[in-house]
């Protein structure tokens, strides 16, 4: 089966073609510090089962009151730094932390 992926903007959301289903994929748009707060309540939230995370913070208020700080010191500066993202809506978010600017 081929797939068949359509891009007319480079930045628009993608259309994928395979046989008779076509679905488009959510745009990603590059975060920055105006979406702070929402990409880190996004990261917050898709972190609220990880074992690890709960296991730092099992309790719900615990959790909800120190990890978005924790997730802001690791990582924060990708706003500023332009390597923190969105899908459009944030439904998901990602930040990386860029090596050319771990010093700074």
């Amino acid at each position: 089966m081929a797939v068949k992926i359509e891009s007319p903007e480079g930045t628009e959301a993608l259309t994928v073609s395979e046989g008779r289903e076509t679905r488009t994929l959510p745009k990603i748009k590059s975060a920055t510090t105006a979406d702070e707060e929402a990409v880190i309540a996004v990261i917050t939230l898709a972190f609220s089962t990880d074992p690890a995370a709960r296991w730092l913070y099992p309790d719900p208020h615990q959790y909800l009151t120190h990890m978005p700080p924790f997730v802001r010191a690791f990582g924060g500066k990708a706003f500023a730094h332009g390597s923190a993202y969105y899908v459009d809506g944030y439904a998901g978010a990602a930040r990386q932390r860029r090596l050319d600017k771990m010093a700074a």
